[in-house]
């Protein structure tokens, strides 16, 4: 009897003590949050890749933006430049002719031996060359003592309303070649459109000998060159 006992417990082998439930939940709930973690770790890479792909194209497109921006105000600039530089001239060579009649008045006024300066004839010619000079809101010729001698506007010359415009001789300077140019100003006239801005421009008249006689004046209406995008 003992012996078959101990026979049955030769061939049995050893006892194997099986796994407790404490030990296999706590590898699954390892197994999980490994899980947990590859898949959060995976979402944040994808999210970082977004996002980054998204900053990437938000840069690009802030580069063409401003690439534009940066062309069109360039082609702006140089369209107003352009603009001013042939409205200027074309003011400049008109001054220089309506200079260059007033010192034949004064000659034939030395001539006829009375001094007289035919204002008509003057406005009649200043009036004329507004058409030719539609940033021009007036001409007028003065003096060597700022005396008014002709203007485009009225006749008799009425410097009054030059004055009235705000407009300041002790800010004009001399640009060379004997051209003069004064400081942008709005236009203080009561009848003035609130958003009336003027820059004066000028030209010297001298005789044939040299001598300064007075000066040829234009004002220019800024609102001539408007600004655009």
């Amino acid at each position: 009897m003992l012996a078959d006992t101990a026979a049955d417990a030769t061939l049995q082998g050893p006892a194997v003590k099986p796994l407790s439930e404490t030990s296999t939940q706590k590898s699954s709930l390892s197994s999980l949050r490994r899980l947990r973690f590859a898949a959060i770790l995976l979402l944040s890479s994808f999210a970082a890749l977004v996002i980054a792909g998204a900053s990437f194209n938000n840069v690009r497109q802030y580069e063409a933006v401003m690439d534009a921006t940066t062309r069109a105000a360039s082609n702006t600039a140089k369209a107003i430049e352009s603009h001013a530089t042939q409205t200027f001239g074309e003011t400049y060579r008109i001054m220089d002719g309506i200079a260059d009649v007033y010192k034949h008045e004064l000659e034939h006024a030395v001539e006829r031996g009375n001094g007289n300066i035919d204002e008509i004839y003057l406005h009649d010619l200043m009036a004329g060359k507004l058409a030719f000079a539609p940033a021009v809101m007036s001409f007028f010729v003065v003096d060597k003592n700022l005396k008014g001698i002709a203007g485009s506007r009225t006749l008799p010359v009425d410097l009054a309303r030059v004055y009235g415009t705000g407009m300041s001789f002790e800010e004009v300077r001399d640009i060379g070649a004997d051209q003069v140019i004064g400081q942008v100003y709005r236009n203080t006239s009561p009848a003035a459109s609130p958003d009336t801005w003027l820059l004066p421009l000028g030209v010297r008249i001298r005789t044939s000998k040299g001598q300064f006689r007075g000066y040829v004046f234009a004002l220019i209406d800024a609102r001539f060159f408007p600004i655009t995008t």
